[in-house]
């Protein structure tokens, strides 16, 4: 939420999942948040600063109770066309739904 807050949401969510599913790094290690936000650019104290506001835990908080009321359980979990695609498995599969669907901004690394 923090990182959305700040308009690097796609940034630091591709290098966040890279670390934990490609580098086995816990997204709870303040030095992994700290590194990612280096590399995407954006001001570690901003990031603190954005992560302690509480419009970003009340935005966390929104964004939790809609996950919930759509069948969310999980991490990664994503909604698309009123399913849920649970898993990093299930990222091709999700891909492909929405290329079928025409939404080609999805046709990216």
């Amino acid at each position: 939420m923090a990182a959305a807050r700040l308009g690097a949401v796609e940034a630091f969510s591709r290098r966040l999942f890279q670390a934990l599913f490609v580098n086995r790094e816990s997204p709870l290690d303040d030095a992994v948040c700290l590194r990612i936000t280096s590399e995407i650019g954006l001001d570690p104290k901003i990031f603190a600063a954005a992560l302690d506001d509480p419009e970003t835990a009340a935005a966390l908080a929104a964004t939790v109770a809609e996950a919930l009321a759509a069948g969310v359980f999980g991490v990664p979990s994503f909604v698309a066309g009123g399913r849920v695609y649970f898993g990093n498995d299930r990222l091709p599969i999700l891909r492909h739904m929405l290329l079928k669907a025409g939404r080609p901004e999805v046709d990216r690394d």
